[in-house]
């Protein structure tokens, strides 16, 4: 050892020193053909000067320069291009990334094919079946839910049973078991023995024809539906679900489970036992999942299914399962054009295989799609059985999608390699601790964009108890307090538009005027507001013929007995009798209603007795009277209510039909007045029950609604009953509408939880259930020692959002009840009867206290009635008195509405000093209630895993249908629904094989959020104004498309999470930098008028929730100048400029310069600092 040294030492002529020492003035950074044919001529040049002197381009050496660069460049160029392949980051080979993948333990994802549930419409067969009436089912087609056929279930029933193998009928499947809440039952149609179970069809998806399959589908085992593993049989299963909401239901009846794609089979041998062994499939866009691998018997018949186990980095196959000792292993590798390679193991972990083997997979077509319920309403699939009597015949089932399919996905792109590589590499292939529910389901399935994981209760949880979720969301919640408040908040809000063609005020009727229309809000107002036509003069009673569950009919009657016209058939305020009419009936005197609204003998106030009902007409015949004969020949009244009234019970008061949509002719007169810029109202008739315009010299345009001047046309100026006021000022819309909100509050005692989206149905009733704040009977009345009579019920209808987007859970929008929920209000009278406002008024108020968070929004505390002195009206009579009274004391003064403060000045005198930090709103506190929220049984959850997972997804299609309807202005498209639970765990359902034993995965779909546009909630709708740079080309119609586009570059999805806070300030330094030099200055202001200027500037959102702009050109505003109208805000705009900097650019041929200009907007003495970078002058 020593002598090779020395010698190498002592003897060496080279060494790789000394190498790269002759070399050390070769310039080793150049690549490229230019730079190197450069450093070989310099090279000559400086050290070659008398050898080589001939550098014209003719020359002979330059062509062998010119060689030698040209090879130098190619060998670089590949040895740059092979370096990049060897890195995950840089590499773009699809072969280079999928290796570079493997070793990180990540195998991509081929394409997945969509799968899905049919539903069986109808069914026919050629066996001979008799039903219980001895018919002949034979050739005869019978329909699913045929209300014309009352014996369809039974006859139905009968020919499914005559298909299914003689062990089972209906009522006794094969399986049994509950998925989301839903009953499943798997029945086995005995099929022709020896076929694979598996019925092809072609059906057009967007225009396109593809390949569908019917398989054999199952739950065994699993929460989530999947294929049995395909091979010769004499079975098919047929899956039977029933969701208890009626034969209709989508989710009740006989399904087949279907894939897309085309089944196939290679058959391969392998003779000599090699360890480690590899199978090529060389099969284009086979699915991820669909592979199975048999080992045939002498026969060729399957003989073992081996099983597939997750891909492994290295060669060989090592997963094992110790405690159920199989060794007939193999996994799968993909390889590009999603061929396939079967790995097999090494004899120590799993078996060498040996022996003839068939694999069975499935092609798709490798794109992403979604197949709608239009696009699959009639599959026809012919299906042979063997009957009991052992005969072949034919099963013929029409079938249908009734829910959009959407799990269909092409195989993962690199980019998207890359990004979930190396984040599954951490998780380990197994769901365990937080981070690994973050991370795992996003890189497990192509088509999951977005992925969240909140650990919504912790170990410890006794299996033996329920497990309760105190936000309500996935438990019920009954709960008693009595800090209530109850209060009502009349509302004059604003949106405006502009608009190109008659299409785009088409658009915002549509959008917003019908929107607003359809509301709860504007329904109030007009509940509270618009004439109620008196009618107990007419003494007029009700006759009551039939009941029903919950109804009733018959018609009205006078003193003398006799029937009484109503609708158009009369003159009397019983015209307004007419479908959708409400009407409040009293009990006569000495007489009340008890809780099942039959009249019994007592006084008002007695207990659990009500001395008025209120119902609706559901249905009415002609005038009501049956021509003065009364009862119709049926014996029924030819008036039906939606509550049960006795005989006896006066009628006193009608409500007229609230009408939610607007006639062609008032909406094409909108059209054409909007289109010539006119000033206009938009009020509800009261005698036709329909929307009409009111003209600008009719038009009252004051806040105070006044039904004393409705429909005047004396051109004075006099109607002030409208609901919608348009005014504009040449060019743009400003619209006020009027709404009014019943709003609950809980102060410390309560919160609450509401989605609005959820429907929840009681298979008892056949009911929908809604939450509701209960009033209790205990509270006395108001101005009273007395306690009601009953209890007083109001539904829980929306969440309260305030200006930052934050949802107050303290808080809660309520309206009136519907407790049969016929879509009939119970009683319009609840407020007026627990507050009575109009009864000493100066004491119906709940007071707040306003401060700023930390955030800087204004913010409302409630606080107690007992705090502030209300009993003097006026400041003179408070001031009066005010010695007796502590520094610090509130006094309310009703007549002006303003609060004061005591304190003691400079010279030890108590003085009253005004503050505007206290506001008052029409209502009552301390009310004793009962709060009632329910969850449905798809949340449930089993109580004896004790970590629940709350797992939200985004799939990347409900992300493109969301994306499709947020920025459609035409209003053609409507909002995709989110996937639902059901749903997601059918698609996704094989997490659970990863998750630890000891937690509880419930799926949820993302809830976007949107921004800005009419497709906002209200308090986040805003307009941006935008000063444009008047030395620049560009149109406004360009300024304003260009922010549109920047505005949606922002909300990107790459950029935003579940949970993140948006702050103006930097959208606003983004769309400064990226619209330099064409604007200068961008501001965001709120359209609803209850907001103030900044408002937006940060708005947060939920942990379930994704920020997307909404924004459209018609939320965008080109303005020269900002001033306080542009703000929307009160007090004097001062812009005073300054630190203009002058920055020179200089480009080839030309230069310019950029001025940067902070301009400093003073509002009523608060200062903000907006900074406008742009403004090139040529």
């Amino acid at each position: 050892m020593a002598q090779t040294t020395r010698s190498s030492n002592l003897f060496a002529t080279e060494d790789w020193t000394k190498v790269y020492e002759s070399f050390k003035e070769i310039d080793f950074q150049s690549y490229d053909f230019q730079t190197i044919r450069k450093a070989m001529v310099d090279y000559l040049q400086e050290f070659y000067p008398e050898d080589f002197n001939d550098y014209i381009e003719s020359s002979e050496y330059i062509a062998l320069i010119d060689m030698i660069a040209y090879l130098a460049q190619s060998l670089s160029f590949r040895a740059d291009l092979n370096a990049r392949e060897n890195f995950l980051e840089t590499a773009e080979r699809r072969d280079s990334i999928l290796r570079l993948a493997k070793m990180l333990n990540y195998f991509p994802k081929r394409s997945q094919i969509a799968r899905g549930v049919l539903k069986v419409d109808s069914v026919q067969s050629t066996e001979n079946i008799f039903d219980s009436n001895g018919n002949n089912l034979a050739n005869t087609e019978i329909f699913w839910g045929d209300e014309t056929n009352p014996d369809f279930l039974e006859q139905f029933t009968t020919i499914m049973n005559a298909a299914t193998v003689k062990t089972q009928r209906f009522g006794a499947p094969a399986l049994k078991s509950t998925v989301g809440g839903i009953k499943v039952e798997e029945y086995n149609l005995s099929t022709v023995p020896n076929t694979i179970s598996v019925y092809d069809y072609n059906n057009s998806v967007g225009g396109t024809e593809f390949e569908f399959e019917i398989v054999n589908g199952t739950h065994s085992g699993a929460d989530f539906l999947y294929e049995i593993p395909p091979k010769p049989t004499s079975t098919i299963n047929t899956i039977y679900k029933n969701d208890a909401r009626g034969f209709n239901s989508i989710n009740t009846g006989y399904f087949f489970y279907f894939k897309q794609g085309s089944l196939q089979t290679v058959d391969f041998s392998i003779d000599e036992a090699l360890p480690n062994r590899v199978v090529e499939v060389d099969v284009n866009s086979i699915d991820n999942n669909d592979v199975w691998l048999y080992k045939l018997d002498s026969d060729g018949n399957e003989e073992t299914l081996w099983t597939k186990v997750p891909a492994i980095s290295g060669n060989n196959v090592i997963f094992n399962s110790l405690s159920k000792n199989i060794k007939t292993l193999y996994n799968v590798q993909s390889r590009a054009a999603d061929n396939i390679s079967l790995v097999f193991g090494d004899g120590v972990f799993a078996d060498i295989p040996q022996g003839n083997f068939r694999v069975y997979f499935r092609t798709g077509n490798g794109f992403s799609y979604k197949i709608s319920p239009q696009d699959m309403d009639d599959v026809i699939i012919t299906l042979p059985y063997v009957s009991h009597s052992s005969q072949i015949e034919t099963l013929t089932l029409n079938m249908s999608l009734k829910q959009t399919v959407a799990n269909a996905s092409a195989r993962e792109n690199l980019n998207d390699i890359k990004a979930r590589a190396q984040q599954q590499y951490y998780t380990q292939d197994r769901m365990i601790t937080g981070e690994d529910y973050q991370i795992f389901a996003f890189t497990s399935f192509n088509n999951i964009v977005k992925s969240k994981a909140v650990n919504r209760t912790s170990s410890g949880v006794s299996r033996y108890l329920d497990v309760r979720d105190t936000t309500g969301k996935y438990s019920s919640t009954n709960i008693f307090a009595e800090d209530g408040i109850l209060y009502r908040e009349s509302l004059l809000p604003t949106f405006s538009f502009t608009f190109t063609t008659d299409s785009d005020i088409n658009n915002v009727i549509s959008t917003q005027f019908e929107k607003y229309i359809q509301g709860k809000s504007m329904y109030h107002y007009f509940l509270d507001n618009q004439t109620r036509l008196d009618v107990t003069g007419l003494t007029n009673v009700w006759e009551q013929s039939t009941i029903g569950t919950g109804v009733c009919t018959g018609y009205f009657k006078n003193a003398s007995g006799n029937p009484v016209q109503v609708a158009g058939y009369t003159s009397s305020n019983m015209q307004y009798i007419r479908e959708g009419s409400l009407l409040k009936f009293s009990a006569p005197s000495g007489y009340v209603f008890d809780v099942n609204n039959n009249l019994i003998v007592g006084e008002a106030g007695q207990l659990n007795t009500k001395t008025y009902l209120w119902a609706s007409v559901s249905n009415l015949i002609d005038d009501g009277t049956n021509q003065g004969a009364g009862n119709l020949e049926s014996g029924s009244g030819p008036v039906t209510l939606t509550e049960v009234i006795p005989d006896a019970a006066k009628l006193d008061v009608v409500i007229i039909p609230w009408n939610t949509s607007l006639t062609s002719d008032v909406r094409q007169a909108l059209i054409n007045d909007i289109g010539q810029y006119k000033t206009i109202g938009l009020r509800y008739d009261q005698d036709t029950q329909a929307w009409a315009i009111i003209s600008s010299t009719n038009l009252n345009q004051t806040t105070t609604f006044d039904t004393g001047h409705a429909g005047n046309t004396t051109g004075n100026n006099l109607d002030a009953s409208w609901y919608f006021l348009l005014t504009n000022d040449g060019e743009t819309y400003t619209v006020k509408y009027r709404q009014l909100d019943y709003v609950f509050e809980s102060i410390l005692e309560t919160r609450f939880y509401f989605d609005k989206d959820l429907k929840i149905f009681d298979p008892r009733t056949g009911k929908t259930i809604r939450d509701k704040i209960v009033m209790l009977k205990v509270n006395s009345l108001p101005d009273s020692n007395t306690n009601f009579a009953q209890d007083y019920i109001m539904n829980i209808d929306d969440t309260v959002i305030e200006s930052d987007g934050h949802v107050l859970t303290e808080r809660i929008k309520v309206t009136f009840p519907d407790t049969d929920g016929d879509n009939a209000i119970d009683d319009p009278d609840v407020f007026d009867v627990v507050v009575a406002p109009n009864t000493n008024s100066a004491s119906k108020v709940a007071f707040y206290k306003t401060y700023l968070d930390n955030n800087g929004y204004t913010k409302l505390e409630p606080i107690a009635a007992t705090s502030v002195e209300s009993y003097y009206a006026t400041l003179t009579a408070a001031t009066a008195v005010k010695d007796i009274y502590s520094s610090g004391q509130i006094f309310y003064t009703s007549s002006t509405d303003k609060f004061y403060i005591l304190s003691i000045d400079s010279t030890n005198t108590k003085v009253l000093t005004e503050t505007t930090d206290y506001l008052t709103k029409v209502g009552r506190s301390n009310l004793l209630f009962q709060y009632t929220h329910n969850a449905p049984n798809n949340r449930r959850i089993d109580p004896s895993p004790s970590n629940i997972i709350d797992l939200y997804l985004l799939t990347r299609q409900y992300d493109l249908d969301y994306r499709n309807y947020i920025t459609d202005i035409t209003g053609s498209i409507t909002k995709p629904i989110k996937p639902g639970t059901n749903e997601l765990r059918d698609a996704y359902g094989s997490l659970e094989t990863y998750k630890s034993v000891s937690d509880a995965i419930i799926f949820n779909s993302v809830n976007y959020r949107p921004l800005f546009g009419s497709k906002a909630e209200e308090e986040l709708q805003a307009t941006f104004k935008i000063v444009k740079n008047k030395n620049t080309l560009v149109s406004d119609n360009e300024v304003k498309a260009k922010v549109v586009e920047e505005i949606n570059n922002y909300f990107s999805l790459a950029n935003w999470d579940f949970g993140d806070t948006f702050y103006f300030s930097e959208l606003s330094a983004y769309l400064h930098n990226a619209l330099t030099p064409d604007v200068l200055s961008v501001i965001v202001v709120p359209k609803s008028n209850t907001s103030g200027f900044g408002s937006l500037y940060q708005i947060t959102s939920s942990r379930d929730e994704i920020f997307i702009s909404a924004a459209t050109v018609n939320d965008i505003e080109v303005i020269d100048v900002i001033t306080a109208a542009q703000l929307q805000a009160s007090g004097a705009v001062v812009n005073s400029t300054s630190d203009i900097n002058t920055v020179e650019s200089v480009s080839t041929g030309s230069s310019s310069t950029v001025e940067e200009t902070t301009t400093n907007i003073t509002i009523g003495g608060n200062t903000t600092r907006i900074t406008d970078s742009g403004g090139y002058s040529y």
